[in-house]
């Protein structure tokens, strides 16, 4: 199950939420750290979500930003963390459709996801790596 954590909740799963973001920092390549989420989150700049399984342990994090650009209204998935060993694949499902109705709610065009592919071996020989792919969906 996922959920949005609200912000008066933040200070009851950040600690367990912030374990799994900590992951993501590495894919962030120095942009933010888990506690440059968690400073956003409190600031009701990004949104926090965590997903449990059926006992009710956190088993990932999510972190949510909607942006307005000129011409659309965006959610990002801005970080997406978790314990693979606790079938969090198996929740993908689920938390997609969750977003999605989130999205929708705040009037988004599209959700917009970043991440890691790896690099790219046409560009190797001139020093570039791919290091992210950009996936959308409207809305």
């Amino acid at each position: 199950m996922i959920t949005s954590v609200p912000k008066h909740y933040f200070p009851l799963v950040w600690k367990e939420a912030r374990e799994h973001l900590v992951r993501f920092e590495k894919a962030a390549r120095g942009g933010c750290t888990a506690d440059d989420l968690g400073r956003m989150i409190v600031d009701d700049k990004q949104q926090l979500w965590i997903i449990a399984n059926d006992d009710n342990e956190i088993i990932g994090a999510v972190v949510t930003q909607v942006s307005d650009l000129p011409q659309k209204k965006v959610l990002e998935i801005v970080a997406c963390a978790g314990n693979s060993d606790n079938r969090l694949d198996e929740f993908l499902y689920e938390s997609m459709k969750e977003l999605e109705e989130f999205a929708r709610l705040n009037h988004c065009d599209v959700i917009r996801v970043e991440g890691r592919k790896g690099w790219s071996r046409a560009l190797k020989p001139y020093g570039f790596d791919q290091t992210a792919i950009i996936l959308e969906k409207e809305i």
